[in-house]
């Protein structure tokens, strides 16, 4: 079973906050060394901001980088090995995408669609003919068929924006 971790704002004496990894108290009292696992768990989450935010400036450093999947993809992998590092070491992050969103300033729907965009396509499979809101459209499409479809119309360049992919999608169904 996994034990189920949030990352709390705690407000310090001199105004400033720190973040701090806490469990139930159930599971605090069950488990040997559960205090030393937490502590890496917090130490690994602030790497993980760490690495967070200095993809998102390489993302929005300029227009190229905003549309370049491969760095987007970059980004979910960064929070999807994450996850699996949690959950490898016995924990489940609870409310992760309301706290990364908290600590990094991204929407949550942002971070979810970085994470999906990182399960659903290998790295190799990024075609860097298709921008990221062309995969973003591609990721609301459930039909995996037409999802192929729509992707070799991007990557052959018959739909070039995303009203022409909405367009289109609204036609096959």
């Amino acid at each position: 079973m996994l034990i189920p971790f949030e990352i709390k704002r705690v407000r310090n004496p001199d105004n400033s906050y720190n973040l701090l990894a806490v469990i139930s108290v159930d599971h605090a009292i069950g488990e040997d060394n559960i205090q030393s696992s937490l502590g890496e768990m917090q130490n690994k989450y602030l790497e993980l901001i760490k690495k967070c935010k200095n993809q998102i400036a390489l993302i929005q450093k300029n227009r190229n980088n905003r549309s370049d999947p491969k760095l987007h993809w970059e980004l979910g992998d960064i929070l999807y090995c994450f996850l699996e590092y949690v959950e490898k070491h016995g924990f489940y992050f609870a409310n992760f995408s309301s706290t990364i969103s908290r600590d990094t300033g991204l929407s949550q729907r942002y971070l979810n669609y970085h994470l999906s965009f990182r399960k659903e396509y290998r790295k190799k499979d990024i075609n860097p003919k298709i921008k990221m809101w062309g995969y973003q459209e591609l990721l609301d499409i459930s039909d995996r068929k037409i999802r192929e479809i729509c992707k070799s119309k991007l990557v052959s360049g018959e739909i070039k924006t995303r009203e022409e992919l909405r367009m289109f999608k609204k036609s096959i169904k």
